[in-house]
């Protein structure tokens, strides 16, 4: 039976999902690497970022074949999209791998991310409204329609990792965070996602949030209650519940978010920043909860490009 792979290459995160034609998943990792560490700052990926990236694609893509895969497509987002050395990144993947990285517009990224939500629901669906929200490392985007139809989708150039170098990376990880700083990322967040450009916001829409920021969101609050051991997949995630969180991630140093149940260590830093993206995001569409499912870019790309859902 064929069997494919897709590597999503983000700005935060790298992530592979293998499938055979059935849609039985063979492999799905996720490993933090940092491709657009200070990409939003002075328009460049670092050697150091582009070759430990490399190395992970990489591996993925050896794991893959070992699975017995004939085909893997590599698809690139935000932090390749933006950088004026992107060239240097895919010709560096390329002498590793052999792979030839295709680098996405927003747009795409947006619509594969509604496609990988609508295939999970077309059960229920039925044709009803939804909005999909895909927070990213460099890059968040909004799409509202129905199953039948995209009305409209938006890439916004914003995620929880160039959000953090702009405005958290210089302050001391041994102090919580001061209440001026908080309020200068809701106020780039707010320029951002310009209020006056509303029209994704249904008031009977199911409402879904997918990516590394929100599953990590939805698992902080699951995990708080040590009697709960669900995965961060149907979680409901509020505005509310938002607040707390920022209210929690701010009033600790890095190494006290660390400890924190549910949060992986890896995204300690930039949590706070996420979680500052995705509220803002609420607001902007004018929504008041959303629901955060495990799932994402690489399964849309897995269908379309393959044909296989999972």
């Amino acid at each position: 039976m064929p069997v494919k792979a897709v590597i999503d290459i983000g700005t935060n995160s790298t992530k592979l999902i293998v499938a055979d034609a059935d849609g039985s998943v063979l492999a799905d990792r996720s490993e933090i690497t940092r491709l657009g560490e200070g990409v939003s700052l002075n328009g460049r990926l670092s050697s150091l970022a582009m070759r430990r990236t490399s190395e992970t694609i990489a591996d993925m893509a050896g794991i893959a074949r070992t699975l017995g895969c004939n085909e893997v497509i590599a698809v690139a987002t935000q932090a390749v999209r933006a950088a004026v050395n992107a060239g240097d990144f895919v010709d560096m993947v390329g002498a590793d791998t052999e792979l030839e990285v295709k680098v996405i517009s927003g747009d795409e990224e947006a619509n594969l991310s509604f496609l990988a939500v609508v295939s999970l629901f077309s059960d229920t669906l039925n044709d009803k409204k939804l909005t999909v929200f895909d927070v990213g490392g460099g890059s968040s985007e909004v799409v509202a329609g129905r199953p039948s139809e995209r009305a409209a989708s938006r890439s916004f150039p914003i995620g929880a990792l160039s959000l953090h170098n702009e405005i958290f990376a210089g302050c001391d990880p041994a102090c919580p965070v001061h209440s001026d700083i908080i309020g200068a990322a809701f106020r780039k967040v707010a320029d951002i996602f310009n209020e006056k450009e509303r029209g994704y916001g249904h008031g009977d829409a199911i409402t879904v949030g997918v990516g590394g920021t929100i599953t990590a969101l939805a698992a902080v609050k699951l995990l708080a209650d040590k009697k709960n051991t669900r995965k961060a997949v149907m979680c409901e995630l509020t505005l509310d519940d938002i607040t707390e969180q920022i209210e929690l991630y701010s009033s600790l140093p890095i190494e006290g978010r660390k400890k924190i149940k549910g949060l992986n260590p890896k995204r300690a830093d930039i949590i706070l920043a996420g979680a500052c993206v995705v509220l803002g995001l609420l607001k902007f569409t004018g929504f008041r909860a959303l629901l955060a499912v495990d799932r994402g870019l690489r399964y849309g790309v897995m269908e379309k490009y393959f044909g296989i859902k999972i």
